[in-house]
This record gives structure tokens, sequence and C-alpha cells, in this order.
């Protein structure tokens, strides 16, 4: 069959627009092959999505950077589309190549190879292009690192494969950007500004609503520390936990790691918590409605996000990064390290436990926030006897990692249950002592104990009328 001159032509058309794409596609695997670890076709997605989302890509581009793109001209665009968003101005893959000074072929690239995606795709596709950004930072250095990730094609998968065959350290590194110093004078004039009140940057130091518990703390709990509370079961880890959870989610964002009990479970309590309402009575349904809708509408308003589905200390990290990313994180609350699951062989638990202690010690430091995590005492620690840090139930690497270690103990026995004291055994930034606590458990709630102590009677020297002799 002939075809006339307009058919001839459309074919013809056609022809070298699918050699282009497959010479594009090809160059793709080039790229690959020579060490661009990535995936074209989810960049020039997600910088088309970025054209038309303007809201969504400026909330992307806090954690997004131009050299997280494989290709560096679509690093170049994603930051020009970026910038006219960022004045108010409607943007087009064309836009952003001439502002950012590259030839439109390259926007044409993307039109043409990209595949529409829907708007609730952006958000993944993001996340993708920044597993691959890690990937390459990680195989940079590791050719284990390079052999895993070439064979995927799930970065996100491929990224847990590396996390679990690099060092610790060098895991830590795909979690966080090149690292940048600072200087002496930076330091100094940065620390005049927080002592004088001046600074612009965030608090550093967050109440856990315990005034007397933060006195001896320096004002709180600090951004970058790991703060370790343990106890025997049943004395009020959780709850401990909890109540400066709340007292941070009424003005930051807290994740919360739940490894312990349910999300139903922590819910009740922390609704009895800052409610006041009994939570005995709101178990059994007794409780006055109106005082549990208010409760509930309190506990709503707090930014407590709970994550009862990450069993592994990769899912853990994961989800508190990428809820750091939407917004910075105040507190990260992991309950408790020892029902923390991590891959990877290691010779018995105490090993294992030690991994999940530096690791959060680290994610402290990389999401600039602190980290309570929850421990047990081990079982041959009495009850009888004031705890002490080396009691740490299965690693000494905790006492070794933790800023701060906070001990639970009823100092009574549990007949006097609701008696408490919070033994400060670890403090690197404040001092070190004990607080005397009461627990309201019905309530979930700790409050300052007053102690009075009996100082002992000084009788006064009386001078003997007599000497030495006796006479």
């Amino acid at each position: 069959m002939e075809l006339n001159e307009a058919q001839q032509a459309h074919y013809d058309r056609l022809v070298a627009e699918q050699k282009w794409k497959d010479d594009e596609r090809k160059s793709d695997h080039r790229l690959k092959r020579k060490g661009g670890l990535g995936n074209v076709d989810v960049e020039r997605s997600l910088l088309m999505l970025a054209c038309t989302e303007s809201e969504q890509a400026l909330s992307m581009g806090k954690w997004i950077q131009a050299d997280d793109f494989v290709v560096p001209h679509h690093g170049q665009m994603w930051t020009a589309i970026l910038g006219r968003h960022a004045d108010g101005k409607h943007s087009t893959l064309l836009d952003a190549a001439i502002a950012a000074n590259i030839s439109a072929d390259s926007a044409l690239k993307v039109m043409r190879l990209g595949h529409n995606r829907s708007p609730h795709m952006m958000q993944e596709l993001g996340e993708q292009v920044i597993a691959w950004s890690k990937l390459r930072r990680a195989a940079q250095s590791n050719n284990a690192a390079w052999q895993i990730a070439s064979k995927s094609e799930n970065p996100h998968d491929a990224l847990r494969e590396v996390q679990a065959a690099l060092p610790n350290r060098e895991a830590l590194e795909l979690t966080t950007r090149t690292k940048r110093t600072h200087s002496a004078q930076e330091l100094a004039a940065n620390a005049i500004a927080r002592y004088t009140g001046t600074s612009t940057d965030t608090a550093r130091v967050h109440a856990t609503g315990l005034p007397v518990l933060d006195e001896m703390l320096g004002g709180g709990v600090r951004d970058g520390h790991m703060v370790v509370v343990a106890a025997r079961p049943g004395v009020g880890k959780t709850a401990l936990a909890l109540q400066t959870a709340c007292n941070v989610a009424r003005t930051g964002r807290v994740y919360y790691a739940l490894r312990e009990s349910t999300v139903a479970d922590l819910t009740d309590r922390g609704i009895a918590h800052v409610g006041r309402v009994s939570l005995g009575q709101l178990m059994a349904r007794t409780a006055n409605m109106y005082d549990v809708e208010v409760a509930a509408e309190a506990w709503a308003k707090l930014d407590l996000h709970i994550d009862d589905r990450s069993e592994t200390l990769s899912e853990i990290m994961e989800q508190a990064m990428a809820h750091h990313r939407e917004k910075p994180l105040s507190l990260m609350v992991v309950d408790y390290i020892q029902r923390v699951k991590v891959q990877g062989k290691f010779d018995n638990r105490e090993q294992a436990v030690s991994h999940i202690s530096r690791e959060l010690a680290d994610v402290a430091k990389v999401l600039g926030c602190p980290v309570l995590a929850l421990s047990q005492f081990n079982n041959r620690t009495e009850e009888t006897l004031a705890p002490r840090t080396s009691d740490l139930r299965e690693s000494g690497a905790i006492e070794q990692d933790a800023s701060v270690i906070l001990m639970l103990w009823h100092p009574e026995g549990k007949l006097a249950s609701n008696k408490v004291d919070c033994i400060i055994g670890k403090n690197r930034t404040g001092r070190m002592g004990k607080v005397a606590l009461t627990f309201a458990g019905d309530q979930q709630r700790f409050e300052p104990r007053t102690e009075f102590v009996v100082q002992p009677v000084r009788t006064p020297k009386v001078r003997s009328t007599f000497n030495k002799s006796g006479d």
C-alpha cells in the first residue's frame, strides 16, 4: 500500500521520534553503566509535576536539592522551577530551561520522554530521587553498595540492603547531607545569641512538663541528645515518655515509635493524661462524656504521630526522616529499645542492642532533635536497691551512647507504688541527682513530690570548767 505525501511525512516523523526516544533511553543505560545510578524517567516525571504543583514543589524543595538528580541539567531545571514558584510566577519546562541557561532541547526531552503522573505520586517520585541520590553517595566509596544498587530497580529496597551491608557509620551517612564544619568564631557568635535570647534558631531545649526535672536537666531535653528512660516493668517508663511527648507536641512535631503496646492503648492513656480523666473510668466507659470529649479534643490538637507498624530500626529511621522532611521534628520517642528489631547478623542480642543504641544516638544528631529511648533493667536488678546505669538491660553501649539517663524506681517498694524517684544517673549538660515524684497512674501523670527531710539537731558545745587534771 502506497502512502500519500502527507501520510509519508507523518510516518517519517513517528519513526524519527521513536528512534530519538530509543537513542535517549540507550543514553540513559550508558549513564547508569558509568556510575550514574538513578531513574531518569522518575526525574523527568517529577519535573513535569513540579511545574503545575507549585505548593508541593516548594515544600519538597526543602529536602530535594539540585545535586540529588542524576542528570545535572535536571537539577538545574528543578532549581529554576522552584525559583519561579517562589517569585509567584507560573513555570513551564521551557521557562525553567531558559532560566537555567540550558538548551531548549533539554526541556523537550523531559516533555517527550517523561510520563504523565498523577499529582498524588509527586511525593513518591521525590522520595525515589532522594533514595537514588543516597545510593550514589554510598556507591562512590563502597563496591558492595554499587553491586547492590546497580542490580536493583527499586531504590528503597536497594537502600535497605545497602544500609544493612555497610558499617554503622557509613550506613548513617545515607540519611544525611554532606557534612559542613563550623568555625569557632561562628560557634561563639551563635552561643552569645543563645545566651542573650537574640538567636533566631529554633529552641535547643524542650521541657518535659515537670519543672523540677527540667531544672535538673538545664531546661529540659536538648536537641541532638539521646535521653534514656529506664525502669523495671510497670514503673512508668511509657507514662513519662508520653507526658514529655504531649508537652513537646503542643508546639512542635513529635514522632513516637511504639513497639510495646497498641495505638488504641496509648491513645487512651494520652487522653487520660491531657484531660486529667480517670483512665479506669475511661476504659470502663463510666467517665463523664463531656470531660472525655474535651480531653479528646485536646489530644487531637497535638502534633503527635504514633507509628506502631515499623518493626525494624531501618523502618523507624525511614519514618522519622519522612516526618522530619515534612516538618522538622522536635522530639523522637522509641518505646522501647529492646523490642526494636534489627537487620544484619549479630552474635548475640547484646550486640544488636548496642547497634540500635549507637544508631539512635547518631540519628539524634542527624535530625537535630532529642531522641527519647526507653529501656528495661536487667532481670537481676534488685527492686529493693536503687538502680545504677550499669543495670541497663543487654548492653553497656546504652550507658556510653546516652547523653542523659533517667532511672525510675519505687523507693518504698511496690506497696507504695505512687511514690517514684527519678534518678539522673548521667547528664552531660546538667546536674545529677534525684527528683522525687508522685505517679498518678489513673491519669498517667507524674507530679513533683514534696519531701520533708529531718535535719539532725546540733547540740552546742559547752566548754568544760574543769582543767585537764580534773581538779
